[in-house]
């Protein structure tokens, strides 16, 4: 099924030149999405071709283009601010939703204003199939939204930011999507703009294919047919409750869906978000880098699996092989340790695990400060616990990748977390992750 989703662009465009922007990313979602970009209702002042969602009082902002960095540097000072104009947009807004839209995306003030129409359909018993919100911001929150962000928005959410984004830093960015029940979050190291890289894209892309099995199920575009498809879920419910080994079933399909799946099985009549995941693979720091990982690899060959957490190699290799994976060896293990360079850069290092890391000869190319980094920064750096990083930098910060030349031609790792592994050919593993290799081993 084809969502279809609103597109609202941010400060100082408009439908036209955003559009521009999403061409690599809806040329991916081609397939998946069909996405509508319409235009903000207000003028700027200093071009009459530009647009945005709320303009600023005069003490706030002088209407001119060089002066928009500076407001953001002001605003961000501030808890709340009075937005001109901010009603007759949400009310614009509503009106174009109730053409029949499936979800929402927004792009930076388009995102707040993407989520406070997350938060008013929530509220009207109809929210939005999921969101997508990128380079938006949760402080300083418009004046007459607060009430709106009250509760957490129970919309599933993929919330997108650059790491270096000098107009709304990250911090503002994860204020937002922390009004969101359960928010995904993909960060990339770049700015305030659309991310284009296939990597990026292809987070995205994942995260609305996740979406389509919620939204075949009992989940029409038309709004109208709410409450046919509540009655006829309750029916659906009501004969699995007469099924023998319903339970068991059900608990079958949760081990084979993909995260995000909605199930309306729990006897109740009720939907059920599962997230595909164990409660202990969802603790701090979670399934982040698992989740940017997948998307790399989409469309490539390899194998995963799930199975009971494994920090050692030695513990590894014996999971693996009682899974049924052939090409299972100690030195199959791609060992992947992070380390810091004197240039203050994040290096992950790269080898078979039955290998021991040369600290002369690493250090002779990276520099004699290079150092194993602590457990925190493994954590801060990579988003894994030590013992799951992976040997591909799917991690929310830079990181440079250095491997030994004696990796074998088939590759296991655990991928993120300490219970889910992958497998996949060196040759894969050369075309997703841009790598140096060197003798590095002793």
């Amino acid at each position: 099924m084809v969502a279809r989703v609103l597109a609202l662009h941010g400060f100082g465009t408009n439908a036209e030149l955003f559009g521009q922007k999403l061409k690599a990313l809806l040329r991916k979602l081609k397939s998946i999405a069909s996405v509508v970009v319409i235009d903000a209702p207000f003028v700027l002042p200093y071009d009459e071709s530009l647009r945005g969602w709320w303009l600023y009082n005069q003490e706030l902002w002088d209407g001119t283009a060089e002066t928009i960095q500076s407001l953001a540097d002001v605003l961000l000072q501030r808890a709340t601010f009075e937005p001109v104009g901010l009603d007759e947009s949400l009310a614009f807004v509503m009106e174009e939703w109730s053409k029949g839209y499936d979800a929402v995306l927004g792009f930076s003030q388009g995102a707040v204003v993407a989520a406070a129409l997350c938060a008013k359909l929530q509220r009207n018993g109809c929210p939005p199939r999921f969101a997508i919100l990128i380079s938006g911001f949760g402080k300083p929150i418009p004046q007459g939204l607060q009430g709106a962000f009250e509760e957490p928005i129970a919309v599933p959410s993929l919330h997108i930011w650059g790491e270096a984004d000098a107009h709304m830093p990250p911090w503002t960015s994860q204020l937002l999507a922390d009004r969101f029940h359960e928010p995904r979050v993909h960060v990339h190291p770049g700015g305030h703009f659309v991310p284009q890289k296939a990597a990026d894209l292809n987070f995205i892309a994942a995260f609305l294919q996740e979406m389509q099995p919620a939204m075949a199920v009992g989940a029409p575009s038309e709004r109208g047919d709410r409450v046919a498809s509540a009655d006829a879920e309750e029916a659906s419910a009501a004969a699995a409750r007469s099924v023998g080994g319903f339970e068991e079933l059900r608990q079958a399909l949760r081990r084979y869906l993909a995260p995000s799946v909605a199930l309306n099985m729990d006897g109740n009549g009720k939907t059920e978000r599962w997230t595909g995941y164990e409660a202990a693979e969802l603790e701090a720091p979670g399934p982040g880098t698992y989740e940017r990982l997948l998307a790399l690899l989409k469309g490539m060959e390899f194998l995963s699996m799930q199975h009971g957490p494994c920090r050692t190699s030695e513990d590894a290799v014996q999971v693996r092989l009682a899974g049924g994976w052939k090409d299972v060896t100690l030195h199959s293990g791609a060992k992947a340790m992070l380390l810091r360079t004197p240039k203050s850069e994040w290096l992950l290092s790269v080898l078979p695990a039955d290998c021991k890391l040369s600290w002369k000869k690493l250090r002779a190319i990276y520099g004699k400060g290079t150092r194993i980094a602590t457990e925190e920064e493994v954590i801060e750096v990579t988003g894994c616990l030590p013992g799951a990083v992976p040997p591909i930098a799917a991690f929310p910060k830079e990181v440079m990748v250095v491997a030994d030349a004696t990796l074998p031609e088939v590759i296991n790792f655990n991928c993120g977390l300490r219970t889910r592994s992958i497998q996949l050919p060196r040759r894969t593993y050369e075309v997703v992750q841009a790598v140096t290799f060197a003798d590095i081993i002793d």
